[in-house]
């Protein structure tokens, strides 16, 4: 069974089984949507998640997949994106060759979120827009780190406080 193949017998499950909230430990739809920016990222939360970060990148959405069509809720629920990369920050996709795709968590209420349907913002993802990505390597797929601050405009500000921030790091 592939790995798309087993996310679409799992989404089959969760919506079978009716929405129950994020269980997990994870965070939950009510904060998700109270916490919920329109415009911008709140820098110091995504400098945060630098350290958890395999991957950080800066590039362009070259092609934003088809949504599955449900939130996450029982199960985690991903839809894809795929990136031209303009400038690597921290680590190198494992597949370095053409765009790299990325699974962003569908959660409802999220700043990445559309909020009318369970699928990604076309507006935050559009092909014209440069963002700044963080991501974690999980058995050779690339997933981002979170629904809200794992992707923001790459603004000169935040790319140069990320950079600052890495530089910074210990090794």
């Amino acid at each position: 069974m592939t790995w798309r193949t087993s996310s679409q017998a799992l989404l089959a499950v969760s919506l079978a089984l009716g929405p129950t909230g994020c269980g997990n430990g994870k965070q939950g739809v009510a904060e998700a949507g109270a916490e919920r920016k329109e415009s911008g990222v709140d820098d110091d939360k995504l400098l945060e998640r630098l350290g958890r970060a395999d991957l950080v990148f800066v590039g362009k959405p070259v092609k934003l997949h088809t949504s599955p069509g449900a939130w996450s809720g029982r199960y985690e629920v991903y839809q894809e994106v795929e990136y031209a990369v303009a400038r690597y920050l921290k680590g190198r996709a494992p597949n370095d060759h053409g765009p790299v795709v990325v699974s962003h968590l569908l959660l409802q209420g999220a700043r990445t979120a559309d909020p009318d349907a369970p699928r990604l913002s076309g507006s935050f993802f559009a092909p014209d827009r440069t963002l700044i990505v963080l991501a974690r390597v999980d058995k050779g797929q690339i997933v981002a780190l979170d629904a809200n601050y794992s992707v923001a405009p790459a603004t000169d500000e935040i790319v140069t406080a990320v950079e600052r921030r890495l530089a910074e790091a210990p090794r």
